[in-house]
């Protein structure tokens, strides 16, 4: 008989993708059942159509490429913005491998991460939810035209190839800072000393289809919404 966790509790309640992940890769060490592998469907409605919106004009300029933070709704790493990689960052700057405004290109909002009470209304943001499941990730277009996202839900703490490699012990350690969300620094943190490393987390494939169907899902997704807020404000007018 299976234990309670080899089907996941996280798969019960409806958590957003990236909480779920989070959860089950601490479950995942205790029972090798446990979910190991997110596909678009996965994803919640709310999630996919952020991801669509976002993916659409990137695909436009180039088949494949690199999603970075910037690239996110909101266009800023502030709600990411962690003391590992503000300690990085500033070590690039001092040793003059960057400069600040590229620093700021990169990772816009680096220096002025949210507070607890911001982290807390992230939570239920499709948004957030996607940046912190992805992160920074490749895309590429297949042979059928369909637009790819194949990624790992890990930790990247501990890299020999980083220019200032941290260890998972530093990354837990710096999670104590006081500084921007302390809430969300000791998740980060605790995830880069227990959490998968780089290249042993879940698998993340997702197929998004080509950019006509792409187009037709945002259409879909998006009309309901409109209906709705439709029907809203006539309410609010009055209006039959």
């Amino acid at each position: 008989m299976k234990s309670w966790m080899s089907w996941g509790w996280t798969n019960i309640i409806m958590l957003p993708i990236n909480q779920k992940a989070y959860v089950n890769s601490f479950l995942r060490q205790i029972d090798n059942n446990v979910k190991n592998e997110y596909y678009l469907d996965d994803l919640s409605d709310a999630e996919q159509l952020e991801l669509y919106k976002m993916i659409l004009p990137m695909v436009n300029k180039s088949p494949q490429g690199e999603i970075r933070y910037p690239d996110y709704t909101g266009e800023t790493f502030r709600d990411v913005s962690n003391p590992t990689t503000r300690r990085q960052v500033q070590q690039a700057i001092d040793d003059e491998l960057s400069t600040a405004e590229e620093a700021q290109q990169w990772f816009p909002g680096i220096n002025d991460p949210i507070s607890n009470m911001e982290f807390i209304k992230n939570l239920s943001s499709p948004v957030f939810a996607l940046k912190t499941f992805l992160g920074q990730s490749g895309y590429y277009t297949d042979e059928d035209g369909n637009i790819i996202i194949d990624d790992s839900f890990d930790f990247n703490i501990g890299r020999e190839r980083d220019t200032y490699p941290t260890s998972p012990q530093q990354a837990f350690r710096e999670g104590f800072s006081t500084e921007g969300s302390s809430i969300f620094n000791i998740l980060r943190g605790v995830g880069s000393l227990l959490g998968p490393k780089e290249g042993e987390g879940a698998r993340i494939h997702l197929n998004l289809g080509t950019e006509e169907d792409i187009i037709k899902k945002i259409a879909q997704m998006e009309e309901p919404q409109q209906t709705e807020r439709m029907a809203e404000i006539m309410d609010e007018l009055g209006l039959d």
